[in-house]
């Protein structure tokens, strides 16, 4: 069955090579455009500072606060790269980074303000109605999360106490990881982030020319990549309601290509990219849920 699928992606690609090199050159137009020049200095910042902290003892509140900061502020992956750094250094826990990866895994501020907000201002959202909907389901997760889990720990509390005697003298102190070099580390990471956006490119370039404009498919192709998705849902002849809450729900989500760029180092970290799948999709549900609620008010 994959020998099948694998010749008739070969012959696709040779009858209709002009798909994929259209689709090759505008993922590489992004990149080169738009993820290269705004992730790259971010990238090599977090990675000098995550370095940095990793040969320290630093406090919990301390490593939240990069892990905030360097998501909210760089934009995904740095966020995701950040959180496994100091996950992979023990200057966190996993799960003080499930409960706040939704929240420092987000698109940087520049994109937001300089990308987004302009097709969505014309649409009727203003600026403080978007970041509502966008962060306070995020801060409501992360809390929920966190407070879940704290009485989760205090119901096996009792049951963990009465075998922690018996593993005393074999509990090993956790060796953290040599930091990477950051340099290219952040070569690596850049280099990653723009080959998952050209094969989403000539991916979202495939499924167009096969779907011939079909409905369904108008509306789901954008959910793969959220600077070309967004752009394709502004075309979309549809209520603006309707419109704005889509984009809402795609800048929230990221698209697939983020989340998948982000389980890059999830996985490499031993952390659940399903978890923080779902996690993404129930906070852009929320999200939505919220505009068309506050459009009611």
């Amino acid at each position: 069955m994959i020998s099948v699928i694998f010749i008739i992606c070969v012959l696709f690609s040779c009858i209709n090579n002009k798909v994929i090199i259209e689709g090759c050159r505008e993922g590489l137009l992004v990149w080169y455009d738009s993820a290269l020049p705004v992730i790259l200095p971010f990238l090599l910042l977090t990675s000098l500072y995550t370095s940095y902290l990793s040969l320290k003892n630093i406090s919990k509140k301390k490593s939240i606060l990069t892990m905030l900061i360097a998501g909210l502020f760089c934009g995904f992956p740095t966020g995701a790269l950040t959180c496994c750094n100091l996950l992979g250094s023990h200057q966190t826990d996993k799960k003080t980074v499930y409960a706040l990866m939704p929240l420092c895994n987000n698109i940087s501020p520049m994109f937001l303000f300089g990308y987004i907000y302009p097709i969505i201002s014309p649409l009727g959202a203003s600026l403080p109605h978007m970041l509502i909907c966008l962060y306070v389901p995020e801060l409501l997760f992360c809390l929920a999360y966190l407070v879940l889990h704290q009485t989760h720990n205090e119901r096996t509390n009792e049951a963990a106490a009465t075998i922690s005697h018996m593993q005393k003298n074999e509990t090993a102190i956790p060796c953290r990881k040599s930091p990477e070099d950051p340099l290219m580390s952040s070569i690596k990471a850049i280099t990653m982030i723009g080959i998952y956006i050209i094969i989403f490119s000539i991916l979202s370039n495939i499924i167009e020319y096969i779907s011939h404009s079909n409905s369904y498919v108008n509306l789901a192709l954008p959910m793969l990549e959220i600077t070309k998705g967004s752009l394709l849902l502004e075309g979309l002849i549809i209520a603006d309601k309707i419109k704005t809450a889509l984009i809402i729900f795609l800048t929230s989500f990221g698209g697939v290509c983020a989340i998948l760029q982000a389980g890059h180092f999830l996985r490499k970290s031993g952390l659940s990219l399903l978890f923080y799948t779902a996690s993404k999709i129930t906070c852009a549900i929320a999200s939505v849920a919220l505009h068309l609620l506050l459009t009611m008010i």
